[in-house]
């Protein structure tokens, strides 16, 4: 929960920001899930 509730602020913040148009949709949604997996990952101590 605590992940989508990020997930959802992020998203609501690009919104209003100056993306590439080749990012734009889908491809800023993986970026964005991708940076928030490895936090996530060093949060647990995993990538000792």
């Amino acid at each position: 929960m605590l992940a989508i509730t990020i997930m959802a602020g992020i998203r609501e913040h690009i919104r209003f920001s100056d993306v590439p148009k080749s990012l734009q949709g889908a491809g800023i949604t993986l970026l964005v899930a991708g940076i928030l997996a490895l936090a996530f990952t060093g949060f647990t101590g995993i990538g000792k």
